[in-house]
């Protein structure tokens, strides 16, 4: 909630009946529930999505075209990049690449996408075209987001 919003139901709150209180705190609560529950849902269907390609690409020649197997260790790492996430961040769409390694995807239009490759080892590997800019580059995974690919993230999708 912010704090203009807040500020002015703080002062409202001084000339609003009870039972017009009762129904507004009610109301705040019901949306914070819903929040909550539309987050875990998009949570849950993005694991799934994630899952589904792994599934699709954990045998080997995948493609047709001799690719090699995404390990369990790979969607593990994907988990874990996926997991901190930051909230208000998109979801990222899924693929695989030949050489085993699974991509999240960002899009916005053809001038405005980011790709981050994870590897088993941590190791993500990204590219970005943002308009006429080109970006990539390696970073290491070490439990959180690194600010990278959050700043990447943010100007493909918000600006």
């Amino acid at each position: 909630m912010n704090v203009a919003y807040t500020l002015l139901r703080a002062y409202h709150e001084t000339w609003i009946s009870e039972p017009t209180r009762t129904t507004n705190r009610a109301f705040d609560e019901r949306r914070t529930e819903l929040r909550a529950d539309t987050k875990a849902v998009t949570v849950d269907w993005t694991q799934r999505a994630l899952l589904q390609t792994y599934q699709q690409c954990r045998i080997p020649d995948w493609d047709g075209h001799d690719a090699r197997p995404v390990t369990a260790e790979t969607l593990l790492m994907a988990r874990r990049v996926l997991d901190v996430l930051p909230p208000g961040l998109p979801q990222p769409a899924f693929g695989a690449e030949p050489d085993g390694e699974l991509t999240m995807e960002w899009y916005r239009s053809p001038r405005r996408l980011l790709s981050v490759s994870i590897r088993d080892d941590g190791d993500l590997n990204y590219a970005a075209l943002i308009g006429t800019e080109r970006v990539f580059g390696q970073v290491s995974f070490c439990g959180a987001l690194p600010d990278t690919l959050a700043t990447l993230i943010r100007k493909v999708h918000f600006k």
